[in-house]
């Protein structure tokens, strides 16, 4: 299947897409993909799309944010739509049923192109649909992501599209993938409507990074330092020496003590403990990755040691932080 209508009667097709939300769903995601959808129609002045919201577990989903769905279909609806976006945020393994991942394969069988928002790429990586494709994902899981599914050619870009998968790393994000689609299906005086309805400027590109950059994320201006944290983040399983930092910010290990006491009040050593614990609690919530397995791929060679650093730092042992609670899902960062 072509995602793009051709010029003429297929240009006229009111093109189906399906929505698999999944329980604990993000709702501003949500919303950012399939209220597009809604203006293109009214920009259009005719039914450009029409969407349907399918469920694999009943009608009724809620939100991360506690809001109720009632839900249009289960999902056989599926595989009459042209395209599918999987909606998903948290329990990505509970929510990976062998029923719902049979329903991914056989749907691109049948030529379906398939989307994700959010943590909604994991499942798509789950099926193996992924495998030696680009793909994004919400930054906060893309280091879980890459130790499961190495395969992935992960990026952290707010949307990628490879053939026929849509990734997209969720939030507002989704405005900009589904912008890019109706671009390429209508043309740029819809999809410029659409954006206006939106009160955008315009659509953000693919190739756009997800984070803001070091220097506006931390509000730090000295370049030596932000290399410094990039050199931490790049290499949390090697564990790098100090000196060994230095060499590659280009500036000496007194320079390079004094910046980080002077910018964020802390040693170099303190900082990169604190990167590669905070790496390994994102692994123990995210993934059902061995505790051992979590601790070498954050640079610590005994488990003893990164228990005990582990608790100094979070207050329990790793054992006990696995399972998020329900008070994490309504205070997480991005909703």
């Amino acid at each position: 299947m072509n995602v793009y209508p051709q010029n003429g009667e297929t240009a006229k097709k009111t093109y189906r897409v399906g929505f698999l939300v999944m329980p604990q769903f993000s709702m501003i995601a949500l919303s950012c993909v399939m209220d597009p959808l809604r203006e293109a129609n009214w920009v259009g002045g005719r039914a450009l799309y029409d969407w349907v919201l399918i469920t694999p577990e009943g009608p009724l989903v809620h939100a991360s944010n506690g809001t109720g769905l009632i839900a249009d279909a289960g999902l056989d609806a599926a595989m009459e739509c042209d395209m599918l976006i999987v909606c998903a945020s948290f329990d990505l393994e509970r929510y990976s049923t062998s029923e719902v991942l049979s329903t991914l394969r056989k749907l691109v069988r049948h030529g379906v192109i398939l989307g994700s928002i959010d943590t909604g790429s994991y499942i798509l990586a789950k099926a193996g649909l992924l495998n030696n494709c680009h793909a994004t994902i919400h930054w906060e899981n893309a280091d879980s992501f890459s130790e499961q599914f190495p395969q992935v050619k992960l990026t952290n870009e707010i949307f990628t599209i490879d053939g026929n998968c849509w990734t997209c790393s969720g939030g507002s994000s989704g405005i900009d993938m589904m912008l890019h689609l109706i671009h390429q299906q209508h043309g740029p005086e819809i999809s410029g409507g659409v954006a206006e309805c939106a009160i955008l400027s315009g659509a953000r590109g693919g190739h756009t990074q997800q984070r803001m950059s070091l220097r506006n994320r931390l509000n730090i201006t000295d370049p030596s330092l932000n290399a410094a944290i990039q050199v931490m983040e790049a290499n949390c399983a090697d564990r790098l020496s100090v000196p060994d930092i230095a060499i590659q910010t280009g500036i000496s290990q007194r320079q390079l003590e004094r910046v980080f006491h002077k910018y964020l009040g802390t040693t170099p050593v303190a900082y990169y403990a604190h990167l590669r614990l905070e790496r390994a609690r994102a692994l123990l919530k995210q993934t059902s990755l061995q505790i051992n397995t979590i601790a070498a791929s954050c640079g610590y060679t005994s488990s003893a040691q990164f228990s005990r650093l582990y608790k100094n730092a979070f207050g329990m042992q790793p054992s006990k932080d696995r399972t998020p609670l329900e008070a994490d899902f309504r205070i997480r960062s991005t909703p």
